[in-house]
């Protein structure tokens, strides 16, 4: 019995010291000192993806303005742009496997009046299509998209680290 428990701390002290984090915690991504505050522009942010990301934000210490005020920087998100591409077809030719990637474009402007480059974050996964469970292939395709998203806000989070530090 002990010898478990000893075997249990240890692995427990090996993954936290290892800086293992749970995929989606946004926790371990601490914006507030590099980015105090900053206005979302381009995307509501009431639903789905905007409020993902004002979400994701507000976790790791930035102080989300409904609207940019003074010198305050300004992160400009363009719309989530959804593709689905055929990977490959059976022999009745049917679509068999998509490629599902989304795209999103944005760029964090120091201030309202300020230009600023935009950048891409994109993400992409596989689906493959059971043509005898159309409405579980369509209810997993929702989900992944879904997934999709909350990677591309995890990769703005991490762009704008580093685009504040500079």
């Amino acid at each position: 019995m002990i010898r478990r428990l000893l075997l249990l701390a240890l692995a427990t002290a090996l993954l936290s010291g290892c800086g293992f984090h749970l995929r989606g915690s946004s926790s371990a991504i601490q914006l507030s000192s590099v980015l105090p505050e900053v206005a979302i522009d381009g995307v509501d942010t009431e639903i789905g993806f905007g409020r993902r990301l004002q979400q994701a934000l507000v976790t790791g210490g930035v102080r989300v303005l409904p609207e940019p005020v003074g010198d305050v920087p300004v992160l400009e998100v363009g719309k989530v742009e959804v593709k689905r591409r055929v990977l490959s077809v059976d022999r009745d030719v049917r679509a068999r496997e998509y490629a599902l990637i989304s795209e999103v474009r944005f760029r964090l402007r120091p201030s309202p009046n300020a230009d600023a480059a935009w950048r891409t974050v994109e993400t992409r996964r596989d689906l493959v299509v059971d043509p005898f469970q159309v409405l579980g292939t369509e209810q997993e395709e929702k989900r992944m998209r879904r997934e999709m998203e909350d990677d591309l806000v995890q990769r703005i989070v991490l762009v704008l680290r580093q685009l504040a530090k500079r």
